[in-house]
């Protein structure tokens, strides 16, 4: 009994041994190759990659000035989208203008990331993410949230709707896109009459994608040198062993006294 009692006892502190070590990681995943799609060509920075069709031009912050004279030999319009960027702030990894867009209504692309602070999927991440953009503008409407299948990284998609002063009605899709702990935002906003032709070009697009891998934030858990849990684990043993063999000093059986039996009187006739 008394052996059994020091197994547990050290079964249960090898267990609480093991909520001290830190949190496995997750992994980068090899996700396949994509296949460049003849006449396209390819946006990168910061890790990021995606493919787009020969009018989409574009770049990143760091190319900006050196495709504002692109778009403005296309005209105006398209040179002003870029310029409205540079002008906000507006934090982004890439953009582009689709050249074969109307003057007037100016389909373009904006990539951006989120590092996320706490563990979660991609469905709960659509949820955040479209109360955060009701949160922002009575005037977005949430149209769709999905979760798409994919090969490739865990990804959502949310069709927003919106009327604005300076290109009317238009419609926004965000595809939300996760490897490890951040979250690719890749949205095109276009107008609402030509949404439907160009949302198979959209989901091409989205699909074409290479993310960086980032770290996923792990659980915070106390974290003991394993050279101070060896020791802990052999003062432990020798503390059980000793303490048994004390114990099995103490409840050692004193020695039976035989009985005396009582010696029957004889009788006297």
């Amino acid at each position: 009994m008394l052996n059994r009692r020091i197994i547990y006892l050290l079964c249960l502190f090898f267990f609480m041994l093991s909520g001290c070590a830190p949190a496995k990681q997750a992994s980068p995943t090899i996700v396949p190759t994509i296949t460049p799609i003849p006449g396209w060509h390819m946006l990168e920075n910061a890790g990021f990659q995606i493919w787009l069709p020969e009018s989409f031009i574009g770049g990143s912050n760091l190319t900006i000035n050196a495709v504002l004279p692109q778009l403005s030999q296309k005209g105006p319009s398209y040179a002003k989208i870029a310029q409205s960027l540079q002008q906000r702030g507006t934090p982004y990894t890439v953009f582009a203008v689709d050249t074969n867009s109307k003057p007037d209504k100016v389909t373009y692309l904006l990539v951006g990331n989120e590092k996320i602070t706490a563990q979660m999927d991609i469905s709960a991440y659509l949820d955040l993410l479209s109360k955060n953009l009701v949160a922002q503008t009575s005037l977005f409407q949430i149209i769709q949230k999905e979760v798409i299948p994919s090969d490739r990284y865990p990804t959502g998609k949310i069709v927003v709707e919106l009327n604005t002063l300076e290109s009317g009605d238009i419609k926004q899709v965000v595809y939300a896109e996760k490897n490890g702990g951040a979250v690719w935002q890749v949205s095109f906003t276009t107008p609402v009459e030509e949404f439907d032709q160009r949302s198979p070009v959209f989901d091409q697009i989205a699909r074409s994608t290479n993310l960086p891998f980032t770290k996923e934030p792990s659980v915070q858990r106390s974290q003991l040198d394993p050279g101070v849990i060896i020791l802990i684990v052999v003062v432990m043993i020798i503390f059980g062993l000793a303490a048994a063999a004390y114990i099995r000093r103490r409840q050692k059986p004193e020695p039976i006294q035989p009985k005396k039996t009582a010696k029957k009187k004889k009788i006297k006739k």
